[in-house]
């Protein structure tokens, strides 16, 4: 187990765009940071110059208390030396090689040589073990499952106990059912065997279901940081809010400050207006962010709904999704999203009323949004 440190990391490519951006974090020992974005954002190179296989523009990065890279004075320590194990989305595991001789083949190969088999064998039956797979040491990769060829290339990270373990869209490869069960499991093995990891990722529900801290990035930068209830509840950038599944986003202006802790906004191009949990000030213009599960709809007939949170609307399309039913909803010229439960029979052209919680309202700033 060791903290990983990384700061004021740049990498340049030849055409002088930059991947990474001047980039620091810290990754405390035993926990699982994740590195969240779209594609082309930096998380991977990050990945890889933690791991040597990239070399940094410029910018520390420590493991433990060992410097590995050092910009300043041009000092690296080699691959093999950094004692990190890698897990990438492609499995690359030797097909004509058993389970225990591909597990095997990377101890050798990351250990010094010892003539010891004993010690070798009980190394490679222990990590398999803990990853699921005692008893399949004679198969071959053909005759495994995909999540059981996962926990292969798993079990040949962690044979010879990394420091750290770096992981690169791991579970990229795998049914949805598989992808979330596989979840539960990389996050046993790493409590139970105390590892430090960097898990890089694009889907916002993994780096949720597995992370101690959850980083943000966009174009080589980091955006936002922080445990992931925290930066779920509060994104603070627009971008951040968009990419963690706040997909209504409506531009307004705040036209009072009735309390402490919450402001009034009014919508841009209607005459409506909503009362929001946050801080700032009047004329300021802000977005108002609101998840969809967060959208409340009403029949207006039926429940009576009223008051100032209550919005008068009209359902347009809807989409049966099983346990969910998808809504999009006119409200004046504004169209938001709404999920509902599944056993709701919404139908398109109904009236609705729409009640926007104050506390399930994000508020953005509308500056920061490019």
């Amino acid at each position: 187990m060791a903290e990983i440190r990384v700061e004021g990391l740049t990498k340049e490519f030849g055409s002088g765009a930059r991947a990474v951006d001047g980039v620091s974090l810290t990754v405390p020992e035993g926990q699982i940071v994740t590195l969240l974005g779209p594609s082309g954002c930096g998380k991977t190179t990050i990945l890889r110059c933690i791991a040597g296989l990239e070399t940094p523009s410029s910018g520390r990065i420590l493991i433990g208390d060992q410097v590995v890279h050092d910009g300043a004075t041009g000092e690296t320590v080699p691959v093999e030396k950094r004692a990190v194990g890698m897990v990438f989305q492609s499995y690359a595991i030797w097909p004509h090689l058993t389970v225990f001789d591909n597990v095997a083949l990377a101890l050798e190969f990351n250990q010094k040589r010892s003539d010891d088999r004993t010690d070798v064998r009980s190394r490679v039956v222990e990590v398999l073990r803990s990853v699921g797979m005692d008893g399949y040491q004679e198969r071959y990769p053909s005759e495994l499952s995909g999540g059981q060829q996962q926990r292969v290339v798993l079990a040949r990270a962690l044979v010879y106990r990394p420091r750290v373990l770096l992981l690169d869209e791991p579970l990229a490869n795998l049914d949805a059912r598989l992808r979330e069960a596989m979840r539960f499991e990389l996050r046993d093995v790493q409590q139970q065997l105390g590892l430090t990891v960097i898990y890089v990722t694009h889907d916002q529900a993994e780096a949720m279901a597995l992370s101690d801290h959850v980083v943000v990035m966009r174009e080589g930068q980091i955006l936002r940081q922080g445990a992931p209830r925290e930066i779920f509840a509060d994104p603070e950038h627009p971008f951040v809010a968009d990419f963690l599944g706040v997909s209504n986003r409506l531009a307004g202006e705040i036209v009072a400050v009735p309390t402490a802790g919450r402001v009034e906004v009014k919508l841009d191009g209607t005459d409506l207006s909503v009362m929001v949990k946050g801080a700032g000030a009047a004329q300021q213009q802000v977005w108002v962010a609101v998840r969809p599960s967060r959208v409340g709809l009403y029949r207006r007939a039926l429940d009576g709904v009223s008051g100032s949170d209550a919005l008068p609307g009209r359902i347009v399309r809807v989409t049966f999704l099983g346990e969910e039913v998808d809504c999009q909803v006119q409200i004046g010229d504004l169209m938001l999203q709404a999920r509902d439960s599944g056993e709701c029979d919404w139908r398109p052209g109904e009236e609705v009323e729409v009640r926007l919680a104050p506390e399930d309202l994000i508020l953005l700033p509308r500056d920061r949004d490019e």
